[in-house]
């Protein structure tokens, strides 16, 4: 019994003088509260298209170059659920594609998720 009450005396002091752990505790607090948020909000799942933009349109819009840049090395781009669907027709979209030059595409990773979980995807509002 008096370990708790000097852990609980401990915590009242760090938290009316603002010593530590009290920040670590407040700014660990603070971040849970805003993930939480964001990932338990149904207002934003129903916005994370951030853009009005026809689907056949979307590769062509990918990357703009500038007169004649190009990538001198390839890059990853990750993808997930639904994206990519033009590289992997044949699945829920692509994990990554690995785009090279002018933004050609090399290589496209699908993404083919366990039947339980695509059926639970295509119930879930993203």
């Amino acid at each position: 019994m008096t370990l708790l009450l000097t852990a609980f005396a401990g915590g009242m002091y760090a938290g009316h003088y603002k010593v530590f752990p009290h920040t670590l505790l407040s700014t660990a607090y603070k971040t849970f509260m805003a993930a939480a948020e964001v990932n338990l909000s149904p207002s934003l799942r129903r916005h994370w298209n951030f853009v009005d933009l026809p689907p056949d349109q979307a590769a062509a819009r990918r990357f703009e170059f500038i007169d004649n840049d190009r990538l001198t090395d390839p890059i990853l781009v990750p993808g997930g659920h639904g994206r990519f669907r033009e590289y992997c027709p044949d699945h829920a979209g692509c994990l990554a594609v690995e785009y090279a030059g002018r933004g050609e595409v090399r290589r496209a990773w699908p993404f083919p998720p366990s039947p339980s979980l695509e059926k639970w995807m295509e119930k879930e509002e993203f």
